[in-house]
């Protein structure tokens, strides 16, 4: 059956869509390690291609949502497409660095994601989704433990996120999670600065913006009270007064 190409991308398509999303991966429940020992077991190499391909777009589908859409009850952190986004995170985590393949970058950039997701204030979704993709590289013969230079760097913002005061707390929770089962220690990980950096950016723009705003209000003040003083010197025309209206129009400028 299995030689079968559509069989193959059938298979493929049902495991992502259907079962993947609602297994969670624990370690009392390691599904997601049976699916991939099964699937080694039927040696066709073309399954997996199968299987990245369609978790990638279920993955970028629900984050999509996840990104851009207002929880109804933003008090309530229970989602559950954030949970189906954690679970496929882990899967996918599990097809790559669990088997010892890397991320592509331009399949995912992690890295990327989080700094997104920090502009628009979905760290609460992101940090978690990041923690349960590296989890994979706590696997027996992985080389993406926290000694590898793309995990460290990663865990490096992770750190920087756990120790930020307006972090929530199950983020800190599943940050201390992944942090135990890779076996390193908090203060084994120096902290980046990236999101740091974009908070002081963020605050320089906002000073410059208002600076630009005060020199423009400032110097248009000054245009209007030159063009008021042109017509104070003018006593009437067809006749108007226009010193009455001058004075007026300072008044209405200077409050």
């Amino acid at each position: 059956l299995l030689l079968n190409t559509d069989a193959i991308s059938w298979m493929s398509h049902y495991m992502v869509y259907k079962k993947i999303p609602k297994e969670s991966n624990t370690a009392n429940n390691n599904s997601h390690k049976t699916y991939i020992t099964l699937i080694n077991a039927i040696e066709k190499p073309e399954l997996f291609k199968h299987l990245i391909a369609d978790t990638y777009n279920l993955f970028y589908k629900i984050l999509h949502f996840e990104m851009t859409h207002e929880p109804e009850h933003p008090e309530n952190d229970k989602d559950p497409n954030r949970d189906y986004l954690n679970n496929i995170g882990s899967w996918l985590g599990h097809l790559t660095i669990g088997r010892n393949k890397p991320i592509i970058m331009k399949d995912l950039d992690i890295k990327a994601l989080i700094l997104e997701a920090f502009e628009k204030r979905k760290l609460h979704v992101v940090a978690p989704l990041v923690c349960k993709i590296l989890s994979a590289g706590a696997a027996t013969g992985s080389i993406f433990k926290s000694n590898n230079a793309w995990v460290k760097a990663l865990l490096s913002i992770l750190v920087e996120i756990y120790e930020m005061s307006d972090s929530k707390m199950g983020v800190r929770c599943d940050i201390e999670v992944l942090l135990q089962q890779l076996g390193v220690k908090k203060g084994e990980i120096v902290p980046s600065r990236l999101i740091q950096q974009r908070i002081q950016k963020r605050r320089n723009m906002d000073y410059q913006n208002g600076k630009l705003t005060q020199e423009f209000l400032e110097k248009g003040i000054q245009w209007i009270h030159r063009e008021i003083r042109k017509l104070m010197k003018i006593e009437a025309v067809n006749g108007i007064e226009l010193q009455p209206l001058a004075i007026q129009a300072f008044e209405k400028a200077i409050t």
